[in-house]
């Protein structure tokens, strides 16, 4: 077995991994971000970029629940399923229906409030720390509404998030035009969200945390996992096999003795080269 080239191994470079990988390397661990592709190429390059504050009811929820129905009946609808599938859908139905009791949403409710309170401040204080600030702002969100029906779930909504902390006010059409004069002249009304913020380039956001990374002397690879095997003894604790298809062979990257090494006996690659 070669010498030990990292301490860490994080695997996926969007914003959420390669935010991982800078903070760990800041703290002084020497560290390895892995992804099929070049860091910020897939979820975190094409997504609206908001720092959610104000969401914080889960998913699952009776009124989700409820919609089923009409959503698998609907064509042109958001959620489609094929039906010889739904046998093997059910087990997750079961746990998402029991993730809808009162009880288990209220704990959903908590843990996602502790997750989303502290981060735009975190955020700030990493792209700060970065030099990245620029590519973050603090304007607030709207959620906009143009019947009095998407009125009426939009105060149902505010009524649910008020109890909780979430900063939100109900816009009437003339406060929303001074707010936003560019909005449609159909626009009836918003619920406006100051606490929350924006990523006004997210792609930008995650290249340039990778850039600080590798600026830095972390080391980024660009390789597809094939799989991850569990070990159970304490010394072992995974293995990390990494396919370079374009050479038809495996590299695998071992955690040992909380440390990552490549054994060696499986490729004559140099690794000085990655």
């Amino acid at each position: 077995m070669s010498h030990p080239i990292a301490d860490i191994a994080v695997i996926g470079a969007g914003i959420i991994g390669t935010s991982i990988a800078e903070r760990l390397q800041y703290e002084g661990q020497k560290v390895w971000l892995i992804d099929r592709n070049q860091p910020g190429e897939g979820c975190s390059k094409g997504n609206a970029g908001h720092f959610a504050t104000d969401i914080i009811l889960p998913l699952a929820n009776f009124s989700t629940l409820l919609k089923v129905p009409a959503l698998l009946s609907d064509p042109l609808g958001p959620l489609s399923i094929q039906w010889h599938y739904f046998p093997k859908l059910v087990p997750w139905l079961i746990r998402f229906s029991w993730a809808a009791m009162p009880h288990k949403s209220r704990t959903t409710i908590e843990a996602l409030k502790q997750l989303n309170r502290p981060s735009i401040e975190r955020f700030q204080a990493l792209l700060n720390r970065t030099k990245l600030q620029d590519l973050m702002t603090n304007r607030g969100a709207l959620t906009v509404f143009s019947t009095a029906k998407s009125q009426k779930k939009c105060q149902q909504h505010m009524r649910l998030v008020e109890p909780h902390g979430v900063s939100v006010s109900l816009l009437n059409a003339q406060a929303l035009n001074q707010l936003e004069p560019s909005l449609s002249e159909n626009v009836q009304g918003a619920l406006y969200y100051p606490d929350t913020a924006h990523s006004i380039n997210p792609h930008r956001l995650v290249t340039g945390l990778a850039d600080v990374f590798i600026n830095n002397g972390g080391k980024f690879i660009q390789q597809q996992i094939e799989r991850i095997e569990n070990k159970s003894n304490h010394l072992m604790n995974c293995i990390i096999i990494l396919s370079y298809s374009f050479l038809n062979y495996y590299l695998y990257m071992i955690c040992y003795k909380n440390k990552i090494f490549f054994d060696i006996k499986y490729t004559n690659i140099n690794f000085d080269s990655i």
